[in-house]
């Protein structure tokens, strides 16, 4: 169980047969299994080799794709078959084998050469010169660029969720997005889990409507910091360890549940969005804050976009599932470019370079809302805010604990959960106490710097694990990456149609 950063198991023996077992002692890596990364047996572990492939049934890997060594002592490459693929990989086998052996060879060759392992950043106190400091930068940026490349994709999936969410709080969207970047990197650098990527999340936004429309923003933010502080005391605690008796079953159909509720709440792109809360109508009961809810395009009352919309969305979906199956195997850009990042890029130009000049349109993040935003300060000094914070007594206290302490549970529920899900697809084990700890960071950061909280979003995690992200550095980079959209990027991030990230997250739901 101890983490190296080796990645390939130099064998002095192989098998007379095809058919033979093979008992290997060999480290065991601690990263989470992906197609671009190298997989190690257990220490003691057996297997069954047949055909360049090594069979085997646990935490939802069904084998291992094998790069037979051609003399003894040569390089041993493996690299994992997932359950959910294994029938792809099966038809495909000869094709899906060269490029991931190409792949893993690449990976395991930068990783030998490079004198920090993939997602540290320690790399330049071994600088000795300007010519090292430049070759140790170039090394650095090859050697983690599918963790770089995949908090980039997160971070433009996360935009239209952190504006959706911000809606179902009954909030500015700015508030939501400045969330998710500070929840974003709170959690990347001091929570419990590497690659696990937190945000604003419908989960906690369904708490805050009430609240913020009794009582104001100010409050909001209170229960937040306060939300913060009970999940700290969660993790100090130690009362992380609690999510260890949650049965599996439980696990399963949180997933499965979640894996409904994120793919039917992408037809709300579907759906025409009311300017403004008073054209919901006051009758039918409905608020502003239902945006964005689990089944809402089918409960909310309002008019569906046009047929020829609809048909041009569905062709982005089409294409961004296309490219999410195919584009990995291009030779070069394949391997270069995360199959998610390419979906939402080609949409993109095919949304400006075909649909608009032909006469037609879909929407884009810009019709949802303008991300652009300012640097968050503190709420108190926040001229938007300031004049909503109310004092702090034991009046405010009782108003905003009952909220707090929900917002706390539900966070840390979803939150370890997915940690465990995690966990058990990655074959590692993550930290729940300081998971917890980091939360509770993000949550006081957030409404101390006018956020509306949040927690670990199962999607975007699974998002960041496909993409090649399985370090602190990926979704460190996902949090830095959203901070840029908010300030400069967001010219660019607006032209983005929200159909192609739509598109992503089908594939993410599967």
């Amino acid at each position: 169980g101890k983490t190296t950063r080796n990645t390939t198991h130099h064998t002095t023996h192989k098998p007379q047969t095809t058919n033979q077992q093979w008992y290997h002692t060999v480290r065991y890596e601690k990263a989470p299994l992906t197609n671009t990364t190298v997989f190690l047996l257990k220490a003691n572990s057996k297997a069954n080799m047949s055909d360049n492939h090594i069979t085997m049934s646990d935490n939802g890997i069904t084998g291992v794709n094998v790069e037979t060594p051609k003399q003894e002592g040569e390089s041993l490459i493996l690299s994992p078959v997932f359950a959910s693929s294994a029938a792809d990989n099966n038809n495909n086998n000869n094709n899906d084998n060269n490029n991931n052996n190409d792949t893993t060879t690449e990976q395991a060759e930068a990783e030998s050469s490079f004198p920090v392992p993939v997602g540290d950043v320690t790399c330049w106190k071994h600088t000795t010169g300007i010519a090292s400091f430049f070759s140790l930068t170039w090394g650095w940026l090859l050697l983690n660029k599918p963790q770089i490349l995949s908090g980039i994709t997160v971070a433009l999936a996360q935009v239209p969720e952190a504006v959706s969410f911000s809606f179902v709080a009954g909030v500015d969207p700015i508030i939501g997005l400045q969330s998710a970047w500070i929840m974003g990197i709170c959690t990347s650098l001091a929570g419990g889990r590497p690659g696990m990527v937190a945000g604003a999340t419908g989960a906690v936004a369904v708490v805050l409507p009430s609240l913020v429309e009794k009582h104001g923003v100010g409050y909001m933010f209170y229960a937040i910091m306060l939300a913060g502080i009970l999940q700290m005391i969660f993790g100090l605690l130690r009362f992380g360890v609690l999510v260890r008796m949650i049965p599996h079953p439980v696990m399963v159909g949180f997933c499965n549940g979640l894996g409904v509720v994120i793919g039917v709440a992408q037809f709300n792109i579907f759906k025409v969005r009311p300017e403004d809360e008073g054209d919901l109508g006051e009758g039918d009961g409905r608020r502003l804050f239902e945006i964005g809810g689990a089944f809402a395009p089918f409960t909310n009352g309002w008019e569906w976009v046009d047929a020829t919309m609809v048909g041009w969305m569905v062709f982005h979906i089409i294409i961004a599932l296309t490219t999410y199956a195919f584009f990995p195997k291009i030779p070069v850009l394949g391997k270069a470019i995360p199959a998610s990042l390419a979906a939402i890029i080609i949409t993109t130009i095919l949304e400006w370079g075909l649909i608009r000049p032909i006469g037609y349109e879909t929407n884009t993040v810009k019709d949802l809302q303008d991300v652009r935003g300012d640097f968050p300060i503190p709420v108190w000094a926040d001229d938007r805010y300031s004049s909503e914070m109310p004092p702090l007594n034991g009046n405010t206290l009782g108003i905003i604990f009952p909220v707090a302490i929900t917002v706390a549970a539900i966070g840390l529920l979803e939150s370890l959960l997915t940690l465990e899900i995690i966990d058990e697809m990655t074959n590692t084990k993550g930290n729940g106490n300081r998971e917890a700890l980091g939360q509770g960071l993000g949550n006081l950061l957030s409404g101390m710097f006018g956020g509306m909280g949040g927690c670990t979003t199962i999607g975007q995690s699974m998002m960041n694990l496909h993409s090649g992200g399985y370090t602190r550095l990926s979704s460190t980079c996902a949090a830095f990456f959203m901070l840029l959209i908010i300030l400069v990027a967001y010219p660019l991030i607006n032209l983005i149609p929200v159909a192609g990230l739509a598109g992503v997250m089908f594939v993410v739901t599967y």
